[in-house]
């Protein structure tokens, strides 16, 4: 579950892209359809500039413990290319090895986890694609699972956050791993 939880939370968070999801299938090959494009989320950075992460990113940051969901933001909006929104660039996680969850024997109901993974960076210059390490411990705390809401009284926002927040886990940080700390 931790693991799963991690993978899924990673993957929302590093995939960047212009298309947003849609509800309805679309296929790039057929001109009729199109899938919605992101306009992405501005966040504020600490020098009062804005830059932008993209929706999906920006709702998966739910994921993560409120201080540190903050400090993350603004990392990842500076390094969010512009280039994603005009849909000339794109970013895949392209995740190569998940560890075992290890308990935090100073932290009850806490672990840390390792992730081997690289950012896969896609434009019409690297239609191959360009490999970024992105290797990281990543710890994680359970917390109590939020009362289901009334359905009613649900902003799409609103069951955004409460959906990702169903796990009973969340992030409370991360920092770089190299790489034979995780052979050990």
């Amino acid at each position: 579950m931790i693991r799963k939880f991690v993978t899924d939370s990673l993957i929302y968070l590093m995939n960047w892209s212009a298309d947003l999801p849609s509800s309805e299938p679309t296929s790039k090959f057929e001109s009729t359809t199109t899938a919605p494009q992101d306009a992405g989320v501005e966040v504020t950075l600490d020098d009062g500039f804005t830059k932008k992460v993209t929706t999906p990113a920006w709702q998966a940051s739910f994921t993560l413990e409120e201080e540190f969901r903050t400090e993350f933001l603004q990392k990842l909006a500076t390094m969010t290319p512009e280039e994603i929104f005009a849909g000339h660039k794109e970013v895949v996680l392209k995740i190569r090895e998940v560890g075992y969850p290890a308990p935090q024997t100073d932290t009850p109901g806490a672990w840390s986890i390792d992730v081997v993974a690289d950012l896969m960076v896609y434009s019409p210059q690297t239609p191959t694609g360009n490999a970024v390490p992105f290797n990281k411990r990543i710890y994680v705390q359970s917390i109590d699972v939020p009362p289901p809401p009334a359905p009613n009284t649900l902003t799409p926002l609103a069951a955004a956050i409460y959906a990702v927040r169903l796990s009973g886990l969340e992030i409370t940080g991360m920092r770089d791993l190299q790489l034979q700390e995780f052979t050990e």
